[in-house]
């Protein structure tokens, strides 16, 4: 145990917190005069940082030797509190009793009086005191070599006893029934546990065999369902096919479920995997319709479909008729349909045609990367924002298409018959022809319009609107395609109601005044049937 020399110093480890924080003060600079700031005496700053950092530092070494020692102290304290219970129970041994051990029991008891000793002092121990000892032997006094005389001594009569009691049954029978008690009383609470283990095995048995059927009758059930779906879709697109009673079944092994595979009857036989009889398409067109059946199945309350370029696997044999498909069988579903094949947008560009589709083609260019085809308004904002700051890029195109958003509504609206055209070819009307026609239909009407100077003035500016895409040899300015749009503003003027906005109609006709007149019952024109 470390002796503690320097009780001045232990009893100013109290002042290691204060000295600490004054020298944080000093060194931060928050006190700045050159006087000690506890006794106001003169002393230059930098002297005080340096006495009173070497104070701190000399203080916490021998702090940390004082806690050191204390240390030691609760350590043999502890050692010697464990070795005096020991004792206590050695005492207690019944052997000791005996008149021929009596001996051994007072120097037992001996022990015990010194070691007690020994730890009373240790308790009286306190830095304040420095009644730190240097040797074990200034607070206990122990004969080794009789104390180890005594360990012998005990240790053969241990060993003489075993030996003299081995073959008798009066010492030996008390210790194996006592063996035998343990055994019985563990066995019997074994039992008792693995009784209840096996009860609980048992009905966790029940309850997952029964799980596994409902699962398993859930799952039929769901199958069932879904194949009738699956099997309506796919004779939809392939009515003429020898394919019927498409049906998902579950695939089983060795009593367990591990699967979903596809069953079908080809030509009247049951036929399984699909690919064993089904084309590359046919199996596409499959996969397909089992998509669409499962979002029935699992899509019943958003009710959309996001279908990407699906058409591409298909062959023409199937196009048409998957468009009717979801036409017919996906009317309530909200449909985004995207493709990048031009036949199929306009296949299903005109099946879908007056049934509320939105229909849009996406552009993309190097410069604005993909876009999407401005809707007339947009497209009116952005020719009115380019004639604000005069910039004629492009302006005449664009003034060009918005007449034609212009004239295919109002040519629909009024019926107007046009040369039939397949496809694209009928979708890329030209204003001059759609004009045209526009003022034959309002000639054989005798309508008040078919004079009108908007129809000659168009017929002669669209030229302007023509030269970008035609790539003409001519510079237009911002005047005159001011005029242009102009014109263009005109008709729509003429055929815009200007109480309400909207455009002429074909439910507007007044067969009795000879008038076409605005739902809201502003008169347009005259119109003769």
């Amino acid at each position: 145990m470390q002796i503690a020399k320097d009780q001045d110093k232990l009893k100013k480890i109290s002042l290691v917190p204060l000295l600490s924080q004054g020298l944080s003060i000093l060194e931060k600079r928050l006190y700045e005069d050159d006087k000690c700031p506890l006794c106001l005496q003169n002393k230059s700053r930098e002297e005080l940082i340096d006495e009173l950092r070497k104070r701190v530092e000399e203080l916490t070494f021998v702090k940390k030797e004082n806690d050191a020692a204390l240390e030691e102290k609760n350590t043999t304290h502890r050692f010697i509190q464990g070795a005096l219970a020991e004792i206590e129970t050695a005492l207690k041994e019944k052997s000791l009793l005996l008149e021929e051990n009596a001996a051994l029991q007072k120097e037992i008891e001996q022990v015990k009086g010194t070691t007690s000793t020994a730890l009373e002092k240790i308790k009286k121990v306190t830095p304040s005191g420095f009644e730190f000892i240097s040797k074990p032997e200034d607070f206990i006094t122990l004969d080794i070599a009789k104390l180890q005389s005594l360990i012998s001594a005990l240790t053969n009569k241990k060993e003489n006893m075993i030996t003299a009691k081995k073959d008798d049954l009066t010492f030996t029978a008390p210790i194996k029934i006592s063996l035998v008690k343990e055994f019985y009383n563990e066995i019997k609470s074994l039992k008792k546990d693995s009784e209840i283990l096996t009860q609980q095995q048992q009905s966790l048995e029940l309850i997952y065999n029964e799980f596994v059927k409902k699962q398993r009758e859930g799952l039929c059930s769901f199958l069932e369902s879904i194949s009738k779906d699956i099997n309506e879709l796919y004779l939809f697109m392939n009515d003429s096919e020898n394919v019927s009673e498409i049906e998902l079944v579950p695939l089983d092994e060795d009593d367990e479920f591990v699967g979903i595979t596809l069953r079908f009857k080809f030509h009247g036989k049951p036929e399984s995997p699909p690919h064993k009889y089904l084309s590359e398409s046919h199996l596409n067109c499959l996969g397909i319709c089992l998509f669409l059946a499962s979002v029935k199945a699992f899509n019943k309350l958003n009710k959309f479909i996001f279908l990407d370029d699906v058409i591409s696997s298909f062959d023409t044999n199937h196009r048409a008729r998957f468009a009717r498909l979801l036409v017919e069988k996906f009317s309530d579903y909200q449909i985004f349909l995207f493709t990048h094949e031009k036949d199929w947008f306009e296949l299903i560009s005109n099946m879908v045609r007056g049934k509320n589709w939105v229909i849009k083609r996406m552009y993309w260019d190097h410069e604005n990367g993909a876009t999407i085809e401005p809707p007339p308004f947009t497209l009116k904002e952005k020719i009115e924002n380019k004639l604000k700051k005069a910039d004629t890029t492009g302006l005449g195109n664009s003034i060009r298409i918005y007449l034609e958003h212009l004239l295919k509504e109002i040519c629909h609206d009024l019926k107007v018959k046009v040369e039939f055209r397949f496809n694209e070819h009928n979708e890329n009307r030209m204003s001059h022809e759609l004009l045209s026609e526009l003022k034959s239909k309002l000639k054989d009407r005798k309508c008040e319009l078919k004079d009108h100077a908007v129809f000659d003035r168009l017929n002669s500016s669209m030229f302007l609107g023509n030269r970008t895409s035609h790539a003409i040899s001519f510079t237009e300015s911002i005047n005159d395609l001011k005029m242009f749009y102009d014109d263009v503003l005109e008709l729509e003027r003429l055929c815009r109601c200007a109480h309400c906005n909207n455009l002429i109609s074909k439910k507007q006709y007044d067969d009795i005044e000879n008038t076409v007149k605005c739902s809201c019952g502003t008169l347009k024109y005259n119109w003769k049937r």
